[in-house]
């Protein structure tokens, strides 16, 4: 139909917006220099693999052959950042892709000698378009395609290759490009490798290897040895379930409600570990660590913060944390982390042993908010621990009372008390994800930016999508409590 055209055509202009948004967002880190990669121990041929088979059905869509190839032995890791090593590949071999019509595409895992050095070398090879000598180094410009055509042609932003180059520069290697016009390009993505002999290799069909199949789905148990927890958070929903968490896989845990009441704690008890919230009323986690560790406390605190923009992470460390993590929670990555402070360890179980299903990553929210409410969705939603009896009594009480926060919510909008809808929205914001209804955290960011800017109008719209995410909710636990109703949790 015309509407579904239409929607259709929104739906890919969208898509393009935020890809652009996003790729500007990484030039931008990468030319100001306050792009810092990572430098850890990891496997490129497991990354180059896992990107293969994200991109081989886009390939067979095409007719293309996709191939990953392992002409000698390699080694069995090297130093980088697997992250932003996945992003290259993707960028390369997603253009290989694009600019190929037929034949086929290569990746090709190999080791190279400049001298004495050595380098872990990625060859993206296809057989598409080809690119002239004197259009070579002009596809690594910001905005530059090898021509005025290409963009109409095939779309695209042409960042890629600029933000490719960048992050492979940051972590000491680079991006290089060879090509025949018309017959194919070779792409080269490297990194500084250990000469073959000092470090472990592995041969190539172990390279070539995919990781063998479970039996069944396996997740991850957690145990530690006995250390005293203190969380401190103003959400009694999020103390409630981090507590639970903890105290299953073998910790004591403590609570406190305030900044204020855990620094009288932590100066008179003993505790192991602290997680600390960042905004709470009376007194927040960043003045709280302040005057503990004025008086000489040593105590790990780590932060618990909604807020994951970049650059945060340097402000949270010079304010005396020890690290942090994001909300809503994402519970092995917090039992990960605090494992490494107090000595826990982790084996497999089947999947349905697991203690609860972790958040999805919600990457904060970089775009202007929505000024129109999107057309109402009315499915049931449930949460994500409803399979989990004593999380679920937990996520349930938190049910019950979001009618009457959203009402006060309502009522702080239309008396104009911005500072209270604040508080109520960030309230939100944490415990609707920790909660397992992750559809909240967006709305409840953008509630909390529109009452501290002062912004009723903004607001109200936020309040009609959260009216309408709780409407789904109570429509999904009405389902839940009916006999034999079928639910896709």
């Amino acid at each position: 139909s015309d509407a579904a055209g239409h929607l259709d055509i929104i739906h890919s202009s969208g898509t393009h917006l935020l890809t652009l948004i996003n790729d500007i967002l990484d030039l931008s880190k990468v030319e100001a220099g306050r792009f810092e990669a990572e430098r850890i121990a990891f496997a490129p041929h497991t990354v180059a693999r896992d990107v293969v088979q994200s991109l081989r059905e886009r390939a067979e869509q095409k007719g293309l052959a996709l191939a990953l190839k392992f002409p000698q032995s390699l080694p069995a890791s090297i130093e980088g950042d697997p992250a932003r090593m996945r992003q290259i590949l993707t960028n390369l071999i997603g253009n290989a892709i694009k600019f190929t019509e037929r034949g086929h595409v290569d990746v090709v895992l190999r080791l190279e000698t400049h001298g004495a050095a050595t380098r872990y070398c990625i060859d993206v090879q296809d057989t598409g378009i080809g690119l002239p000598a004197d259009k070579l180094d002009a596809v690594f410009e910001p905005f530059v395609q090898a021509e005025a055509s290409t963009t109409r042609r095939f779309g695209g932003t042409g960042l890629g290759l600029t933000i490719s180059r960048g992050f492979a520069r940051a972590m000491g290697g680079d991006v290089a490009a060879t090509s025949v016009l018309g017959r194919g390009t070779t792409f080269t993505v490297w990194l500084a490798a250990e000469p073959a002999g000092t470090v472990a290799m592995l041969e190539p069909d172990a390279l070539a290897a995919a990781p063998a199949a479970s039996a069944a789905p396996v997740a991850l148990r957690w145990e530690f040895p006995p250390a005293h927890v203190l969380v401190v958070d103003d959400g009694i929903e999020n103390r409630q379930l981090v507590r639970l968490l903890l105290e299953q896989v073998g910790l004591v845990v403590s609570e406190a409600e305030n900044g204020r009441v855990a620094v009288e704690r932590i100066t008179h008890e003993g505790f192991d570990l602290v997680l600390m919230d960042m905004q709470m009323p009376e007194m927040d986690g960043q003045t709280a660590v302040h005057l503990l560790r004025g008086q000489g406390c040593k105590v790990p605190i780590v932060a618990l913060t909604a807020n994951v923009m970049k650059g945060f992470e340097q402000e949270i460390m010079a304010s005396g944390f020890d690290g942090y993590l994001s909300k809503p929670i994402d519970i092995d990555g917090m039992l990960r982390d605090l494992a490494t402070r107090l000595g826990g360890r982790s084996y497999d179980v089947p999947a349905g042993d697991a203690l609860v299903p972790a958040a999805p990553a919600l990457p904060e929210p970089e775009l202007p908010e929505p000024e129109v409410p999107e057309p109402e969705d009315t499915s049931a939603l449930v949460s994500r621990l409803v399979g989990h009896p004593k999380l679920a009594v937990i996520a349930g009480r938190f049910v019950d009372q979001l009618p009457t926060k959203l009402a006060e919510m309502q009522a702080a909008t239309q008396a104009g008390n911005f500072i209270e809808l604040a508080s109520l929205a960030h309230w939100l914001k944490g415990a609707g994800g920790s909660m397992g209804f992750d559809e909240l955290f967006e709305p409840s960011k953008h509630l909390e930016n529109a009452a501290k800017a002062g912004d009723a109008h903004a607001a109200g719209d936020q309040l009609v999508r959260l009216n309408s995410i709780e409407r789904r909710i109570q429509r999904g636990r009405a389902a839940a409590a009916t006999p034999h109703l079928e639910m896709s949790l």
